[in-house]
């Protein structure tokens, strides 16, 4: 058996598939925020408009995104891809704040049912994102 390290045996890397590893976490975060909402403040219209929103903004950004593909190690780059990060960082800091203002007693919901949309279309850019970049690199 050669070594690897003479590139005989080329390595499995599920590259493309790592595109889907935070989705299933933004979309589950989302829908917690959404299931612990007081039933007289949860709009799920809003939380439903912000998914769809950022699904077809993820899918715009991802269609247009340059990126390189290695089909021998099953590898796609992204070179310019700090979007996602971003919209993962702003992911987070509205989840705080999504459960932060109840923990405030604030009297107007208005900072819990916009941060929860806000969420929901951060998971959805990166689900649109992360199906576009698949798509296209098939």
């Amino acid at each position: 058996m050669a070594p690897l390290s003479q590139g005989l045996e080329p390595p499995t890397n599920p590259g493309r598939f790592r595109l889907f590893g935070a989705v299933p976490f933004a979309l589950a975060t989302a829908l917690l925020l959404l299931a612990m909402a007081a039933p007289e403040t949860r709009e799920p219209r809003l939380w439903l408009a912000g998914l769809f929103v950022g699904i077809a903004l993820g899918a715009v950004r991802g269609s247009f995104l340059r990126f390189q593909l290695d089909r021998m190690y099953a590898r796609l780059r992204l070179p310019n891809g700090r979007d996602g990060l971003w919209a993962a960082c702003i992911l987070a800091c509205f989840t705080l704040v999504a459960i932060g203002a109840p923990l405030a007693n604030l009297p107007n919901p208005a900072f819990e049912v916009g941060a929860t949309a806000l969420v929901a279309a951060c998971a959805g850019y990166l689900t649109g994102r992360a199906v576009a970049l698949w798509r296209r690199s098939l």
